[in-house]
């Protein structure tokens, strides 16, 4: 292989595209941090810790594909054992912001499912136990396999920022949960 980006390697042509990407959000991210309340500057601190992490991991991976022609899973696992912990420090944060009532159980429920599944991910992907354990180990993080009570999740949360406060969507796995999360008042 080269050791330069070809106009038709489109793999690492979508590296190149995220890395600046992920570039141009921490600037606007560690920017704008500046610019909002103080209960959401940590928030967007951490948000840009993120995109800066990947931005310098893609750089990696991107190099890593144009010079080998394979998946860069050692640098994609480094990232993501960086990167994920600190996304699920964004969610329990912007929580917090928003004014809900959030344990610090909920905190280790979701740090602790991350690494579950990341290092089940990296031991399947990496030939270390079958991919298909690896997967269902990774899965089990956010699935039904045992209940929320064990830190185990079946939804997703969306978050809408409107001018009489935040707006909770849960987008369960069998659709759209009817019922919000109601705003503690602090």
């Amino acid at each position: 292989m080269s050791s330069y980006l070809a106009s038709t390697d489109y793999v690492g042509i979508s590296f190149w595209i995220v890395s600046v990407a992920m570039f141009a959000a921490t600037v606007f991210f560690l920017y704008e941090g500046m610019n909002v309340k103080s209960s959401w500057r940590v928030s967007l601190l951490v948000v840009g810790l993120v995109t800066l992490i990947a931005t310098v991991h893609y750089y990696y991976m991107r190099e890593h594909w144009v010079n080998t022609g394979e998946s860069p899973i050692v640098y994609r696992y480094i990232d993501w054992l960086l990167t994920v912990p600190l996304q699920m420090i964004e969610f329990y944060l912007i929580l917090v912001a928003a004014g809900l009532a959030v344990s610090t159980g909920v905190f280790w429920r979701l740090l602790i499912g991350t690494l579950v599944m990341l290092l089940g991910g990296y031991a399947g992907e990496n030939g270390w136990i079958s991919p298909t354990l690896g997967f269902v180990i990774g899965m089990g993080g956010s699935s039904k396999l045992r209940g929320v009570e064990y830190g185990e999740f079946d939804h997703f949360m969306f978050i809408t920022m409107t001018e009489k406060g935040p707006y909770f969507s849960n987008l369960m796995l069998d659709g759209i949960e009817d019922k919000n999360i109601r705003k503690v008042n602090k």
